[in-house]
């Protein structure tokens, strides 16, 4: 079975002055591709400079259509504990604010929260 496209990464240079090398099928043979977009798959490659496993350099990353990139999971860790951390927050002032209407006398279990 041959792949309808295929991507060669030479951070390096070895091969030449571009560190992706993004080429596609048609008809018999494999021509070079304008973007790194994988139809079959719906995911691309893109060459994103940082850090990862402790060593900052360029690498090669998914990213969805708009081109953004698909996290790493220690990202993923990281937004989930943002996520976190900002739910801890508002039950925390939603507490305050509970605890300062109960100071004025008001009884907080008949206040009703409206999502605007």
């Amino acid at each position: 079975m041959t792949p309808p496209s295929t991507a060669f990464w030479d951070p390096l240079h070895l091969l030449s002055n571009t560190a992706l090398h993004v080429f596609g099928l048609r008809l018999k043979s494999y021509e070079t591709a304008s973007a790194a977009w994988f139809d079959d798959i719906g995911l691309g490659l893109q060459v994103w400079h940082g850090k990862f496993e402790q060593l900052e350099a360029d690498w090669l990353r998914w990213c969805d259509k708009e081109g953004q990139l698909i996290p790493l999971g220690e990202e993923r860790a990281e937004q989930e504990r943002m996520r976190a951390e900002q739910e801890k927050t508002r039950t925390t002032q939603a507490e305050q604010r509970a605890n300062q209407i109960s100071s004025r006398g008001v009884e907080t279990r008949w206040l009703v929260r409206v999502h605007a």
